[in-house]
């Protein structure tokens, strides 16, 4: 009979606290979308989709999905101080070296996959990916019984922490009625596209999106209106669950509004959460990519509209890394 699974602790020492939170943004934002491809599976939307990929989307929401549940009160507080650099220790199964590995394994691969453009998630960049595998190298070799070794940058890297962002509010600014009359609503661009609430629908809204941008000659607000509006898809397919319809409209100030109509009953309201929860940062990230957004409840209901104006994206992070999910062990 075996006996009662070892514990040891594993000190990270000098981790880098704007790579590792930059991790968690990623992660996120990848387990979001992978959830996305399940579903589409299980809907049998998209039969062509790879087999591995489909493997890697069910490891990473059920196998490894324990790595997303550890407070890490540390980190905050190295954030909330503005630090760059704090020493973390985690006490793990001594047996938890081949899963860390593993997990390192899947994570490589889930990027071959944004690579290749079969992900619309954009792959790892080069300090999450440095960041991730220092934290793997360094389990397994601690797990295996050897000492810490504090966190060094790549070889043949600048790597140094980038600028640290200004604070966000979060709440709608107010603004004309996407549904009101007259040139404060803006024209239209085109016809409003239709969608089914199916998980397929979130790359059609960033094609349709992209595609009414650089007609309007506006390619430089691509990046913050694609990643909003896969948000508030993500949310209609997710939440809504009606079918639903996505606008672009110009405005006579010269700015472009987006607008996510859907008909459920259930009305959105904007929250704040603490820095250990693990759901409803969407209307932040929403905020932080506009200069202007709201939400409208269709009257005559049922429905509402969330419509958000997308900014040009400059090259800080979009939120406060404080109000970002530190929710993960890694």
């Amino acid at each position: 009979m075996e006996g009662p699974e070892r514990f040891v602790q594993v000190h990270l020492l000098g981790l880098p606290v704007q790579a590792r939170v930059r991790f968690g943004q990623h992660l996120q934002e990848l387990t979001r979308e992978l959830s996305l491809i399940r579903i589409a599976a299980q809907d049998g939307e998209d039969p062509s989709l790879p087999l591995r990929l489909l493997q890697i989307a069910a490891e990473l929401d059920t196998t490894y999905v324990a790595f997303r549940a550890a407070p890490d009160a540390v980190i905050a507080a190295a954030l909330a101080a503005g630090d760059d650099f704090c020493d973390v220790t985690y006490t793990v199964p001594l047996s938890a070296g081949v899963f860390v590995q593993g997990l390192g394994r899947v994570l490589e691969e889930a990027d071959a996959f944004c690579r290749s453009e079969q992900l619309l998630s954009l792959p790892a960049s080069q300090e999450v990916v440095a960041y991730r595998r220092w934290f793997v190298e360094e389990s397994v070799r601690q797990l295996a019984g050897e000492e810490p070794r504090a966190w060094r940058p790549p070889a043949g890297t600048s790597f140094v922490p980038g600028p640290r962002p200004s604070a966000h509010s979060f709440a709608p600014r107010p603004g004309p009625r996407p549904d009101g009359v007259g040139e404060s609503a803006g024209d239209l661009v085109g016809e409003p596209m239709v969608m089914e609430s199916m998980a397929s629908s979130v790359a059609s809204a960033r094609r349709y999106v992209r595609g009414v941008l650089r007609g309007l000659d506006a390619e430089d607000l691509e990046e913050a209106a694609e990643l909003a509006v896969s948000e508030l898809v993500t949310n209609a397919v997710l939440h809504a669950r009606t079918d639903f319809s996505l606008a672009v409209r110009t405005l006579p100030s010269g700015r472009v509004r987006i607008e996510v109509r859907d008909s459920s009953s259930a009305p959105l309201q904007p929250r704040h959460f603490a820095t250990t929860a693990t759901t409803g940062r969407g209307l932040q990230l929403v905020a932080s990519l506009s200069t202007n957004w709201g939400v409208e409840q269709l009257s005559p209901g049922p429905g509402k509209v969330v419509w958000f104006e997308p900014r040009v994206l400059d090259a800080e992070p979009l939120l406060d890394l404080a109000e970002w999910d530190l929710d993960t062990l890694l």
